[in-house]
């Protein structure tokens, strides 16, 4: 097929999935136009970044990212076709985590937990902080996809298409969780990269309301980005069975929210050392049933109980063993399709 822009292939290919096409931002209601519009710019402007400390086949990638015109479907997909690279969110999504920070930002505790005690950030600048923190892991994470591999390499002719939440069949999909759990594990390089440097975190400490100077700056920033992605996995919450944990095309909620601890962990280890054990368990039990106990109201059912007690039990060491296990084969099997990340980058 010929195409003249990327948002031409964009909307040709989520109509061939069966979405109605790329999202007609003047078709959203005032409110929600601005804040689509100003993530698909802020998206954009990351991936342009990142373009240049990538490769993939000696050259710089093509990336872009856009919004989906959906029918009430809650995703996010990463897809590759004629050399580019390309991630959609589906505005279902968008208005999802939309409900879920409106609530949580509409807690006058919640929101004292974050900035200054004395001068609590405003809830419309916390919950611009979460919202786009949560929808920089989602690109980030889609993205992922992307860099290691898992949709094999851009220039080839077939399309290849990943969706963030999907129906596996039978049997073990060990190989696809491993998958999703690396793709986090990238976003959550990217987003902290991004969040704790720069001039991103001149603007979260703005929104926050606190000085760039403050020691406590640095773990607020965590806690936000902590609390985007809970909130993220909240909003998304699928049926947990205990029994068929290997056969889901991703892992349950708690088990990538413990991956995600674990890749902070180690991602502040080399970068903010004095931050590398925030988290803890206790901290982590507090902050989560903080934002269980408000996010209530969302009507959002939780599993959150069953699958703690999973986690605790014999079978559920078992089965992060496993995951883990295929996680560190994943990395070896990806290697001819991995992109390089440029050094001094």
């Amino acid at each position: 097929m010929g195409v003249n822009t990327p948002e031409d292939l964009f909307d040709h290919i989520v109509r061939k999935e069966g979405y109605c096409g790329r999202l007609h931002l003047p078709d959203v209601e005032e409110g929600l136009r601005d804040l689509l519009a100003d993530i698909r710019a802020h998206t954009n402007t990351t991936f342009k970044a990142q373009i240049l400390r990538l490769q993939v086949d000696g050259a710089h990638p093509k990336l872009y990212f856009d919004l989906i015109d959906d029918s009430g479907e809650v995703n996010a997909l990463a897809f590759a076709k004629e050399g580019w690279s390309m991630v959609g969110v589906t505005l279902s999504l968008f208005r999802k985590l939309h409900d879920v920070f409106a609530t949580a930002c509409q807690n006058r505790e919640f929101v004292a937990s974050f900035g200054d005690a004395a001068t609590p950030p405003q809830p419309t600048h916390l919950f611009a902080l979460l919202y786009l923190t949560a929808f920089q892991f989602v690109s980030a994470h889609e993205l992922g996809h992307h860099v290691h591999g898992h949709l094999g390499l851009p220039t080839r002719s077939a399309m290849a298409v990943r969706k963030e939440f999907s129906v596996a069949s039978g049997g073990s999909h060990l190989v696809c969780q491993a998958e999703e759990v690396e793709a986090d594990g990238y976003a959550v390089h990217m987003v902290l990269g991004n969040m704790l440097r720069g001039a991103p975190r001149t603007h979260a400490a703005q929104l926050l309301g606190m000085a760039e100077d403050q020691s406590c700056l640095d773990e607020t920033l965590l806690r936000a980005f902590m609390t985007a992605v809970v909130c993220f996995f909240h909003a998304v919450h699928q049926p947990f069975d205990a029994g068929k944990v290997d056969e889901q095309s991703h892992p349950f909620e708690l088990s990538r929210i413990n991956t995600v601890i674990t890749d902070m962990h180690g991602w502040c280890a080399d970068q903010e050392p004095k931050l590398e054990q925030w988290p803890d368990v206790p901290q982590f039990a507090e902050l989560g049933g903080t934002l269980r106990q408000i996010l209530r109201d969302t009507g959002i059912e939780d599993h959150w109980d069953d699958q703690t007690r999973f986690l605790q039990c014999q079978a559920g060491l078992d089965y992060r063993g496993r995951l883990y296990a295929e996680r560190k084969t994943l990395r070896t099997r990806m290697g001819p399709f991995r992109w390089t990340v440029l050094p001094g980058t």
